[in-house]
């Protein structure tokens, strides 16, 4: 007894455990702690140097970290109103929409990679490499000469994108208790969600101005500057084991089967519909392969590697399933609209690109805003599960109202129900990664943050497919029922790419396309609306657990080894 209330003394005095200590104490706060761990040195997370963190250098590396991250996001859609000058200064009509594809496949193929090898080669170095090749990527896509070496500038831009944005919330769960992850977790999301929305206002000025290299190249002061400051400011011990002996601890054979998977469903995603049919063989081949590398993958998982890229026990407790599923829902619904919006409103409205993209700024604000006040909430109050359901709910019920809109609808009505619709969606960013840390172990927080980035980076890439298909398949449904063969055809084959074509005809037809187009629109929003219900019934399934009781402070946390008693 005298001995327990000299360690709570201490530890009230900010005083530091011995190993032997923490491993009792972090055996008492949850059980998934106890889980056998490799014989292997493994770099574990909360390894902190923080006594050489200042507060000021604190709020800079958040700053920095925060900066990055929107780089990164950006690139996600800065360049969807750039196309058309992209390809007609680089003389190709095709192989544009490989322009956005090829960032895609790269950022989600990585994320799991740079969770594990953040664990096996430290925080610090990973997170730099995914910086330096983020930039380096930037620079070659700035100077591209051909849409091919455009492309492949993309992938790489991707490899370190994917590497930042999986990253970040592991570095934050490392420096920052459980307890008080929300908040910095919440400004992280707001920084996310305001890059995506903003990516096209940005893309489509830059085009306007005959600057499209500038969406490229903005990444390399900016990008340099963060990763000075990284180098200097961010303070985490990397594990010190021979090279011969890291290299041997990566999962090679996981990595391909997850990369193959990965690449075979977004590409089918990508084609689907648009490049080809649905019933195509390519696509069905896509899907078919896609669907088993993902079983060998698990079984392989399961089965083989001691220290396995995705371990089998990630999913096996049922609060890190339902966080995982609930996250996908989330995905799903947010991409799957914030992609269409712009679009709704130049079918729809008529609007030009750049205004399409000024009507959504109050909607990117309050998500924003959302995201950052949910994770103060969260941060105050503990109540990660009820924020869940509260905003998948919301989310539900402001889809419901999206889909009363009319081509008659007046423009506040026009902003303001997407914007209402930005609130849950934006409050609801980080609370499924609390949820996730609250039944992990110290030695899975790198592997279970990258693999819920990379399950919503996946959803948002099926949303935007489930959405085009939806749309696609009512607009041509609506379309086969119109008398006038041009606007029959128009609309049938690839609605979206008709959009200016439509503008062109007399009014009375331009007034049937609107009313199409709105028609296939609400249809998405029914779809989205089911999916986020559908989110919301299995946030029911998940316990809320008291975050203080989770998490030690990192710098007295050990994980125990194999020989450490149970």
């Amino acid at each position: 007894m005298g001995e327990n209330g000299s360690k709570q003394a201490q530890q009230a005095q900010g005083g530091r455990e011995n190993p032997q200590s923490a491993t009792c104490s972090s055996q008492e706060k949850s059980p998934v702690e106890n889980e056998p761990t490799s014989k292997s040195p493994v770099y574990h997370a909360g390894d902190i140097e923080h006594a050489e963190l200042s507060t000021v250098q604190k709020y800079v590396l958040g700053a920095v970290l925060s900066t990055t991250l929107f780089l990164v996001a950006l690139e996600q859609t800065v360049t969807t109103a750039s196309l058309p000058q992209i390809s007609a200064d680089l003389h190709s009509s095709s192989g544009y929409t490989w322009i956005g594809t090829a960032y895609l496949l790269a950022s989600a193929s990585v994320m799991p990679i740079y969770g594990k090898g953040s664990d096996i080669f430290g925080r610090k170095p990973a997170i730099l490499v995914a910086v330096a090749i983020f930039i380096a990527g930037s620079a070659i896509a700035g100077a591209s000469q051909t849409m091919g070496m455009l492309i492949g500038a993309r992938a790489v831009q991707g490899l370190g994108g994917g590497g930042v944005a999986s990253l970040i919330n592991v570095i934050i769960s490392d420096l920052v208790p459980l307890h008080q992850r929300g908040l910095f977790m919440g400004f992280i999301g707001s920084t996310w969600m305001l890059a995506s929305c903003f990516g096209p206002l940005v893309g489509g000025a830059l085009s306007e101005a005959g600057q499209w290299r500038w969406c490229f190249y903005l990444n390399l002061p900016i990008g340099g500057v963060a990763f000075a400051i990284l180098v200097v400011v961010l303070k985490i011990r990397s594990p010190k084991v021979d090279i011969t002996h890291n290299l041997n601890r990566i999962d090679v054979v996981g990595i391909v089967l997850s990369v193959g998977a990965t690449c075979m469903l977004l590409l089918a995603l990508d084609w689907g519909g648009t490049v080809y049919p649905w019933d195509s063989r390519i696509v069905i081949a896509c899907l078919v392969a896609s669907g088993v590398a993902y079983i060998l993958f698990m079984v392989y998982e399961g089965l083989v590697p001691q220290e396995p890229l995705a371990p089998p026990r990630m999913f096996a407790d049922r609060t890190r399933a339902t966080c995982l599923a609930a996250s996908f829902a989330h995905a799903l619904a947010f991409m799957g609209v914030v992609y269409y919006l712009p679009f709704l409103f130049q079918s729809v409205y008529g609007l030009s690109p750049i205004m399409a993209s000024v009507y959504i700024i109050p909607q990117a604000v309050l998500m924003g805003l959302s995201s950052a006040l949910g994770g103060l909430v969260i941060s105050k109050t503990g109540r990660y599960v009820d924020m869940m359901r509260i905003g998948l709910g919301l989310t539900s019920v402001f889809l419901g109202l999206l889909s009363t809109l009319t081509p008659q609808s007046n423009v506040a009505r026009r902003i303001i129900y997407p914007a209402l619709y930005g609130i849950p969606v934006g409050c609801n960013f980080q609370s499924f990664l609390i949820g996730l840390q609250t039944r992990i172990s110290r030695r899975d927080i790198a592997v279970a943050t990258t693999m819920q980035a990379y399950i919503r980076q996946l959803g948002m890439s099926i949303g935007i497919a489930v959405g085009g298909v939806a749309f696609q398949d009512r607009i041509t449904e609506l379309a086969k029922q119109s008398d006038n063969p041009t606007l029959s055809r128009l609309l049938s084959g690839n609605a979206p790419s008709s959009v200016n074509a439509v503008k062109q005809l007399p009014d009375n037809l331009k007034t049937i396309a609107a009313n199409y187009y709105m028609e296939a629109f609400r249809v998405v929003f029914y779809v989205f609306a089911a999916l986020a219900g559908a989110g919301c019934i299995i946030s029911l399934f998940i316990p809320q657990n008291e975050l203080k009781m989770q998490q030690q402070e990192p710098e007295s946390a050990q994980e125990p080894d194999s020989s450490g008693s149970k």
